[in-house]
C-alpha cells in the first residue's frame, strides 16, 4: 500500500468501522482484533452500530471477549469503542466521527453497510429487493459518510485531508467486470441481483466523481470542476473491494485478487474478504495476496 493509505504518525491507529455486526465488515473486525501486526502498533477501532449486544454476541461466537476490548485501558493493544447510532442518519455519522477525532487523528474508515435483501418470487426477473427505505442504503450513506469526513473529520486532521477510505462493493457491477463474469453468474447478477447491484454501481459512481478517479464503468470522463469542490479528497486513499458471489464458508489459505479484471471469478467467503482487508489493505496482518493493493483501485477479490 502506498504511503498516503499508511496509518499516519501516531502512537495508536485509529480505524473507524461501519456495517461491523455482520458479513464482511465483521470479518474484518474480527481478523483486525485477531491480528498476526508484524508492526505490533495498538489499534483503536470505533464501530457504529445500531444494537450493541449484536456485535458483542457476533464477537462472542468467534471466541473473543468483546466487553474486556471495551472496558480496556487507553494503552492497550486492543481497544474496541462503540457508538451507538444509524448510518442511515446523516447526523448520526457526523456525531460518531466527532466521537473518534476527539481521541485523537483517525487513520483509516471501512465501509461494508448492506441489508438483508426481500427475496419476492413473484417478480421472478429481479426478487431480490431491499425493504422500503433500504433501497438506496449503500449510496445514501456513502454520501453521508464522506460529507461527515470532509467536514468534520478533515479539518482536525494533521494534514487537513481525509484519511484512507475502504469500501466493500461487488463484482460485477460495471461492464468491464460484468463482461468478464463467469457465463453461469451473468443471469444471477444482471437479473436476480439488479436491485442491490443498482444501488451499490450507484455508489461506485458517487465515490469515482467524488475523488476525481478515471474509471470507463464509474467515471469516464473526470470532471476537473468537480474534483475542485472536494480539495479534502485524497485519490490514492480511496480503495474499492468487488468481492465475488459471497458464501458463509471458512477462510482459506490465500485468494487472487486484480485491479481490473479477474478470470473465473465465481465465489469467495466473507471471511477472506475480511482477511483482504485487514492483511492487504490495511497491513495489519502478515498475509498478503499476489497482487500488491495501491489506494486509487478497485480489486475484484476471489478464489
Amino acid at each position: 500500500m502506498s504511503s498516503s493509505v499508511a496509518t499516519q504518525n501516531s502512537s495508536v491507529r485509529r480505524i473507524a468501522i461501519f456495517g461491523s455486526t455482520q458479513g464482511c465488515g465483521l470479518a474484518s473486525l474480527v481478523t483486525m482484533i485477531k491480528r498476526n501486526s508484524p508492526e505490533g502498533s495498538p489499534i483503536e477501532v470505533h464501530a457504529l452500530v445500531r444494537n450493541e449486544q449484536k456485535v458483542i454476541d457476533a464477537l462472542s461466537r468467534e471466541g473473543i471477549d468483546a466487553d474486556a476490548l471495551i472496558n480496556a485501558p487507553v494503552n492497550a493493544t486492543t481497544r474496541l469503542v462503540i457508538f451507538k447510532g444509524d448510518a442511515m442518519e446523516k447526523a448520526s455519522i457526523q456525531s460518531f466521527f466527532q466521537s473518534v477525532i476527539n481521541n485523537g487523528p483517525l487513520n483509516n474508515v471501512i465501509s461494508s453497510i448492506g441489508a438483508y435483501p426481500v427475496v419476492k418470487w413473484y417478480k421472478p426477473f429481479a426478487p431480490v429487493q431491499f425493504a422500503p427505505g433500504m433501497e438506496d442504503i449503500c449510496s445514501k450513506t456513502m454520501q453521508f459518510i464522506v460529507d461527515a469526513l470532509e467536514q468534520v473529520v478533515a479539518p482536525q486532521q494533521p494534514d487537513g485531508k481525509v484519511p484512507a477510505l475502504i469500501v466493500v462493493a461487488s463484482n460485477g457491477i460495471g461492464k468491464s467486470t460484468h463482461d468478464a463474469l463467469p457465463m453461469l453468474l451473468k443471469p444471477m447478477y444482471g437479473n436476480f441481483l439488479k436491485y442491490p447491484h443498482m444501488d451499490k454501481e450507484k455508489m461506485e459512481r458517487f465515490l469515482h466523481t467524488s475523488y476525481g478517479i478515471q474509471s470507463s464503468d464509474f467515471n469516464p470522463i473526470p470532471s476537473a470542476e468537480k474534483s475542485k469542490e472536494h480539495p479534502a479528497l485524497v485519490k490514492e486513499r480511496l480503495i474499492v473491494v468487488r468481492p465475488s458471489l459471497l458464501t458463509s464458508g471458512a477462510a482459506k489459505s490465500s485468494v487472487r485478487s486484480s485491479a481490473k479484471t479477474l478470470p473465473s471469478a465465481y465465489t469467495v467467503s466473507r471471511k477472506d474478504v475480511g482477511n483482504f482487508i485487514a492483511g492487504d489493505c490495511l497491513h495489519l496482518t502478515d498475509r498478503v495476496s499476489e497482487t500488491p493493493v495501491e489506494g486509487g483501485n478497485g480489486y475484484v477479490v476471489s478464489y
